[in-house]
């Protein structure tokens, strides 16, 4: 019975003085604030899908042939083939047609990640040679999104700080410790850029510069809201 007793003194008391800690939180003086950042980013890796074919059952190495031509055009960009090309699906289907009904085609398609317009433009301008014209812009991605996160973040915590020291000072107060802080995020999950069409521009008429595609994308926009509270000295 005692040692009942006991046990429920002690809860009593240690619930007393958590009561005792959230009522002194609470009668603070305190002031609250809230304060919103935005980043826009430019994204600098474009990952396209290329899609090479076989046309005709007769020529038994044309597929092959073009995918050695492409690896051998990509490595000439500087592309670092085992990094930055996959092999996303190879696939044959049966084709019925009004004089020849069993022609195969096959097809492999891969999945590249370029870094910057500049490496895409002469990406689109090596496949026009090859006669490889299925390229397509799937995503486009930030290599540095975590530290982008971060700094969009801080922004949004800086101009709490010099809101509140602002009001502060209106008042004749000055602020202290942080006691509350709260973060709403809306950063994207997928970094999906504009998907860009491939410019009609004939990349083998070099008498026309001029002509060239101007290729930009949509930035990457980068929100943080903070509610913070500041004690009042």
């Amino acid at each position: 019975m005692k040692r009942t007793f006991l046990i429920i003194t002690v809860m009593l008391f240690a619930f007393m003085q958590l009561q005792g800690q959230e009522k002194n939180f609470i009668d603070q003086n305190y002031i609250e604030v809230s304060a919103r950042a935005e980043l826009e980013v430019s994204p600098d890796e474009i990952f396209v899908q290329i899609i090479i074919s076989e046309k005709d059952s007769k020529a038994k190495n044309n597929l092959e042939q073009k995918e050695r031509d492409l690896f051998k055009a990509l490595k000439t960009l500087g592309i670092d083939l085992s990094k930055d090309l996959q092999i996303q699906d190879v696939s044959s289907s049966l084709k019925e047609y009004m004089l020849k009904k069993d022609q195969i085609l096959s097809s492999k398609k891969f999945i590249l990640k370029l870094k910057g317009t500049d490496q895409l433009l002469k990406l689109y301008k090596s496949t026009e040679e090859l006669g490889v014209p299925d390229v397509t812009i799937i995503r486009t991605e930030v290599s540095d999104m975590q530290e982008q996160i971060k700094r969009v973040m801080v922004k949004a915590s800086e101009k709490a700080f010099e809101r509140a020291s602002l009001l502060a000072q209106s008042s004749g107060r000055k602020i202290g410790k942080v006691i509350y802080i709260q973060c709403y995020e809306n950063f994207p999950v997928t970094y999906r850029g504009d998907m860009m069409v491939k410019s009609t521009y004939n990349f083998a008429n070099e008498a026309a510069p001029e002509e060239m595609p101007v290729l930009q994308f949509e930035k990457i926009k980068l929100e943080q809201s903070v509610v913070v509270k500041y004690t009042l000295e």
